[in-house]
């Protein structure tokens, strides 16, 4: 025992002797050919201050390394790398060199070309739907694929007369799919595909060559419902997809996940095989969702199979999207909640709602819960005048809690959740209660988050700084809290003790969190994703906020943020220009913050 002892603290005392963490590459290339095996083998020298690493993924296993890991070291250590033969496409791995214990990585790309050429050169279309970002405007994803042009970013053979139709969908960058702890493959990230309301989304025209009749269209796919309790199964029923012929009659094709099963809120890869009968020319597909705001898909995919697959028979198809007359909407019914929610959903039917205002947790979009003597009904959305779409004037009306409101809006729902939509626009309301009391400003001034670091695994932290110049007590005043998943009322919620000195720094930590090895005390609100809103509370009043309490926000996924130095004072609205972003894992700010004028 006391020789391993002393065989570790030499190892450790070795790390310390090198400096700064640092892993260097060379090269940081590596291309081969078709043939692999030892014969063909490739070198590289990896110097590294920390022990180090491989990290690969199952896909990637066509590349092999020896020594796979290696000690701490000034000198270059020599890497052989070795490749299989390669019979299909070109393809790339790219292998992650780290270093343990510090968030230190450096990236190996490994390229080797195959028969069938490039990928890309296979694809009849290709779209990843990342031509440009698509940001949120003022009044919401006002980025239906009818208006925005920044998805088409198609690709393949048979793009050349492509022609679109879609009605409720929307190119977002909200919850990305990039590879991550919400997705079981590798997504493209930046936009993906948002299915609202009574949404479909159609490509028609794919050129097709009428000697190949075998081709696998594949997309990546979740279904994600925020609200509590919701199954997000992914439901086949609800996601149906049709090919054509000739964009009148439609076949539905069924598809099956990589995983194996279907993926439960997670992005998968999502593919149907199949064959059309030799000759057809071109190719419609058509994404009909019938639950709203729960679907997404990117990197919509069709190539030729190798393969077989179910037999298409287009004379069999049925007409879909049939194009009926919309409906004129109706005078709006004034009824009880209890009248509303029994009533079926429509959006042509509106209905007049009087109740107050519980539950404000979207000031700016207007989400309330509305409540009369028969029951209660979430609010979707107040606008000062009927809209088609939320134009964020409720904060105009100036109202707030315990008002009593008068509204009109149709009978809709979100996931399973019931709820009044269209969105609902004001009529007429009467003062609640009087104004709550704002807490009293402490004389010393408030504490504020200066760092929040949401990495891998359980490696969550929140670093609480004192900008004052007092000490400041912490017992019975201060609280951290996490809402989590879009909830308007926390999860967790976490007493501080103790007291803080000027200008000192407290950590708080996950139970099982590890990356950062310096003095911090175990908390249980850092149970945190990306998406769940974190607030430091003066007896109970929420001072300074990451993210948005009530949504569903990915601010901080897989990332270190930093205040910056110039901020002293909290915010209770969430700002991004207040913080640095670091990797994920880079906890070497911890322990410390600095300010300045």
């Amino acid at each position: 025992m006391m020789a391993s002892a002393a065989v570790l603290v030499s190892c450790q005392e070795k790390e310390e002797n090198l400096g700064v963490p640092e892993i260097t590459l060379d090269p940081t290339t590596l291309e081969f050919g078709q043939q692999g095996g030892v014969d063909n083998a490739k070198t590289l020298t990896v110097t590294s201050t920390r022990d180090w690493t491989i990290e690969q993924d199952e896909n990637e296993k066509w590349v092999t390394f020896s020594p796979a890991s290696g000690s701490a070291s000034s000198e270059p250590q020599t890497v052989t790398v070795t490749v299989t033969d390669n019979n299909e496409s070109d393809r790339t791995a790219t292998i992650v060199f780290k270093a343990t214990n510090v968030s230190v990585s450096k990236e190996l790309t490994v390229k080797q070309t195959g028969p069938g050429g490039a990928v890309e050169d296979t694809y009849v279309y290709f779209n990843d739907f990342d031509k440009e970002v698509a940001q949120k405007g003022n009044s919401g994803w006002d980025t239906y694929l009818d208006t925005f042009d920044g998805w088409h970013n198609e690709s393949g053979t048979g793009v050349g007369a492509v022609v679109y139709n879609s009605s409720g969908v929307s190119a977002r960058t909200l919850s990305k799919d990039s590879a991550s702890d919400m997705s079981l493959y590798d997504g493209s990230g930046i936009n993906n595909v948002f299915f609202g309301k009574d949404a479909f989304f159609e490509i028609g025209k794919i050129a097709l060559d009428a000697d190949v009749v075998n081709y696998t269209v594949s997309f990546g796919s979740e279904r994600y419902d925020g609200n509590a309790g919701a199954d997000n199964t992914f439901n086949h029923d609800e996601f149906q997809v049709y090919i054509s012929n000739d964009g009148a009659k439609w076949v539905e094709i069924e598809y099956t996940f990589a995983q194996g099963s279907d993926p439960v809120g997670k992005w998968d890869l999502a593919s149907s095989t199949f064959t059309v009968p030799s000759g057809t020319a071109e190719l419609y597909i058509y994404f009909n969702v019938t639950a709203a705001s729960v679907y997404r898909i990117d990197d919509l995919k069709l190539v030729a199979s190798g393969t077989a697959g179910t037999e298409i028979d287009f004379s069999q198809g049925v007409e879909i999207g049939d194009g009926d007359e919309p409906v004129e909407p109706s005078d709006p019914v004034k009824v009880t909640i209890a009248e509303f929610l029994a009533a079926p959903e429509s959006d042509n039917v509106y209905y007049i709602l009087t109740g107050e205002i519980t539950d404000l947790y979207n000031t700016e979009y207007g989400n309330f819960t509305l409540v009369d003597e028969t029951g209660s009904v979430k609010v979707y959305g107040l606008t000062a005048e009927k809209q088609d779409y939320n134009d964020k004037s409720f904060s105009t009306l100036g109202l707030k809690e315990g008002d009593i409101v008068t509204l009109c809006g149709t009978r809709d729902s979100y996931g399973d959740e019931d709820q009044v939509g269209g969105p609902s626009y004001y009529i007429s309301h009467e003062p609640g209660g009087e104004e709550p009391e704002e807490p009293d400003v402490p004389a010393e001034g408030y504490l504020i988050i200066s760092e929040y670091v949401e990495g891998s695994s359980n490696n969550k932290y929140i670093e609480v700084f004192n900008p004052t110049e007092s000490t400041i007590a912490l017992d019975e005043n201060y609280q951290l809290m996490c809402y989590a998943n879009g909830a308007t009322s926390p999860q967790n919620t976490f007493d501080m003790t103790g007291s803080i000195a000027p200008g000192a720094v407290i950590v708080y930590k996950n139970s099982q969190a590890e990356v950062y090895t310096g003095e911090a005390t175990v908390c249980g609100a850092c149970n945190f994703n990306g998406d769940d809103a974190i607030v430091l509370a003066y007896k109970g009043q929420a001072i300074d906020v990451m993210g948005v309490i009530g949504e569903r926000l990915k601010f901080g996924e897989n990332v270190t943020l930093r205040r910056v130095a110039t901020v002293t004072v909290p915010s209770a609205t969430y700002n991004k220009s207040e913080w640095e972003s670091f990797d994920s894992d880079d906890v070497s700010g911890l322990g410390s913050h600095a300010v300045t004028e």
